[in-house]
């Protein structure tokens, strides 16, 4: 028999779908079998059928099954099913405004000049500042197996955090911001805050200036030509301030040592212990050791604890003083006392008088250069570009004086009314009150031309000085 022949008396073989499974049910592969002996060719039924036996649900690739179908494709694993992995979420995330470990901010101006002494080593906050932005996590989208089953995505975590001190979290979680007004710092995982700026160190070079909100306490020196300010708080330093610095505090200012040729700002009061070629000035009362060679201005009442008392210098107290020490001194340049707002008063309306007086006298002379120069204009009907810009400036001068003279003419009329008000001031010296000392209580004014000995000093109605024993 021919093979035609033998083939017709075999039975004949369909064609086979079998399915592979990839382990972790992430595809599926089928391989068909070729028909024998005029079987049936492969079909998407038969596809089908095979996969639904496998138990595969998911993901079937209904174009391949027809492609092998219409293909005829036999005896290769083609893959016709593949799941949906799950989609990855995104973790929570914590985006600090601050730096962790302060920096230097050195800023040029425009000539390229660089100040090293403005740092901004030390952070003020304000309340309700943001101090960190939070991200809340995102959860994935689950996926879906070849058999139909969920596949569930990575899990996901809140962003790691602590509030630290002087912080709060916002009500809808997102931010931590700041619970108080103070200085920012970055403590055992947390940004804090703390209304107290505590510097146990020399401002210097290392430091920078000091700008802070609230209460500073320095325990170490405030170098040359640095600046310490408070905008909200008092300043307390425990070491010496040196030539040029500038302390400024909205309160009081407390310095421990000795301040030598330092400037000294309060809105408070002042507490010093000794003080040479200084400025102080304080709206509040002033308590120190010894003064010398300073400029002082009380709006309160300065007391003098120290021996030495007020050495030279010029003194303007708004309220009363006491001095346990001395007044001036022989072998020293002149110590001036200004007692009460009055002598603040009788001091600008003379130096009023003297403005006045200035600009009168150049209102003269603008008058004799603007009415030459109109003359000259008539007579000539024209001006060189030189002298009408000459006679341009010199009207614009005139004005502007006589608007200063008419202010102070003003303010001169305010104060004789303000100083018809004479204020009852004393001040008592525990030692000598030494000659070279001038003393204005209210408009009266005394050069000491003899020593006086533990003494109160006050003027009468009259206007006259009376020192009394103590």
């Amino acid at each position: 028999m021919n093979s035609d022949i033998k083939n017709n008396l075999k039975p004949a073989v369909n064609s086979f779908a079998t399915v592979r499974i990839e382990d972790k049910s992430i595809f599926a592969e089928i391989e068909v079998t070729a028909p024998k002996y005029g079987g049936s060719d492969v079909t998407v039924n038969i596809l089908n059928r095979a996969l639904d036996e496998a138990g595969v649900c998911y993901g079937i690739k209904e174009n391949v099954l027809k492609e092998i179908a219409e293909k005829k494709i036999y005896n290769k694993k083609i893959r016709v099913a593949e799941y949906t992995p799950p989609v990855t979420g995104k973790n929570g995330l914590i985006d600090y405004r601050f730096d962790r470990v302060p920096t230097a901010l050195l800023v040029e101006n425009e000539k390229g000049d660089v100040n090293y002494r403005e740092l901004g080593l030390f952070k003020s906050v304000l309340k309700n500042t943001v101090i960190a932005d939070i991200t809340p996590p995102e959860e994935g989208i689950p996926g879906t197996d070849i058999f139909g089953r969920e596949i569930a995505p990575k899990p996901v975590s809140k962003a790691a955090f602590t509030t630290g001190v002087g912080t709060v979290l916002s009500e809808d979680g997102l931010q931590i911001i700041a619970a108080i007004d103070g200085v920012i710092n970055y403590e055992k995982s947390a940004f804090v805050l703390r209304r107290e700026l505590n510097i146990k160190a020399d401002i210097d070079f290392n430091t920078g200036n000091i700008q802070f909100i609230g209460d500073i306490n320095i325990y170490g020196n405030v170098g040359e030509g640095f600046k310490v300010h408070s905008t909200g708080g008092n300043i307390v330093i425990y070491g010496a301030v040196f030539s040029g610095a500038e302390i400024t505090a909205a309160g009081s200012v407390t310095l421990k040592k000795v301040c030598n040729h330092g400037t000294v700002n309060a809105g408070g009061s002042i507490n010093a212990a000794f003080c040479e070629y200084s400025d102080l000035s304080s709206n509040g009362d002033i308590t120190v050791q010894t003064v010398v060679f300073s400029t002082v201005y009380c709006g309160g009442t300065l007391v003098c604890s120290g021996k030495g008392g007020l050495i030279g210098g010029h003194y303007t107290i708004l309220s009363g003083a006491v001095i346990n020490g001395n007044i001036g001194s022989p072998h020293y340049p002149l110590t001036e006392i200004l007692l009460g707002n009055n002598t603040v008063l009788a001091d600008e309306r003379e130096r009023l008088s003297t403005e006045i007086a200035r600009a009168e006298h150049e209102i003269i002379d603008l008058n004799m250069i603007v009415d030459y120069l109109n003359a000259k204009k008539r007579v000539d009907f024209t001006l060189s570009e030189e002298k009408e810009h000459l006679l341009g400036k010199s009207v614009r001068a005139r004005i502007l004086k006589n608007r200063v003279v008419s202010d102070a003419k003003k303010r001169i009329i305010e104060i004789e009314h303000l100083l018809e008000n004479v204020q009852d001031l004393r001040m008592t010296v525990g030692g000598t009150v030494y000659v070279k000392t001038r003393i204005c209580i209210n408009t009266a004014k005394y050069e000491v031309k003899n020593e006086w000995k533990h003494v109160t000093i006050y003027v009468d109605k009259d206007n006259e000085f009376h020192f009394d024993n103590m």
